[in-house]
């Protein structure tokens, strides 16, 4: 089933779950996967693939593994940002349609929480989304120190993403992928909730 955009201000975006092949039903991966592979995960594994083929292609008093290092930090943090971009679009997509609204303004943890009084909890915890977005303005705001001050309040971002002894985000390439697995699980979640409802009114209004 494919909804379009709804002219009372909310947009249900389209996703069409399954196909039909020989006579065989087939589900269809969620677009937000979709997006996130070639987003987030490829361009992150060809980022590290290409430092790991320029250090090999150095000379060895050339070669600084702590250098290559940075860069394949700096790699998994930019991956981080760019997945709670998308996120925090396809959420706010999707609060919008709740609220008859566009909720794009709204940050990702406040159209979370809308979600989850409209369709119930979603998969995933708030706390774990509140903790990635710490991490991102951290990257962005922050030159990536695991504790910083923001218009006179102090910030820090989790135990499990912070490095004491250098002081700074310690956001691997384990917690991309949990990242990501994460984002696609409530997207989807959610998403099937609000098609399912919507079929059901559908069915309610011709009886």
């Amino acid at each position: 089933m494919l909804l379009e955009f709804r002219p009372e201000g909310g947009q249900m975006l389209g996703w069409i779950r399954k196909i039909r092949i020989e006579g065989n039903l087939h589900d269809l991966p969620h677009p937000f996967d979709d997006e996130l592979e070639w987003l987030a995960r490829t361009n992150h594994n060809l980022e590290l693939r290409r430092v790991d083929e320029i250090e090999a292609q150095s000379s060895p008093e050339d070669q600084d593994p702590d250098y290559a290092a940075e860069l394949k930090r700096a790699a998994t943090r930019m991956a981080l940002v760019a997945l709670i971009t998308r996120l925090q679009h396809w959420i706010a997509a999707l609060a919008s349609d709740v609220a008859g609204e566009n909720t794009g303004e709204k940050g990702l943890v406040s159209n979370l929480k809308r979600l989850n009084q409209h369709t119930g909890p979603g998969p995933v915890s708030l706390d774990f989304f509140r903790e990635l977005v710490t991490v991102r303005d951290s990257i962005i705001h922050a030159d990536s120190q695991m504790e910083w001050a923001y218009r006179g309040e102090k910030k820090g971002v989790a135990d499990r993403y912070a490095n004491n002894t250098l002081g700074e985000v310690e956001f691997t390439k384990e917690h991309l992928e949990e990242a990501i697995d994460s984002a696609v699980k409530q997207v989807k979640w959610y998403h099937e909730k609000l098609l399912d409802a919507e079929a059901q009114k559908r069915e309610a209004a011709n009886g």
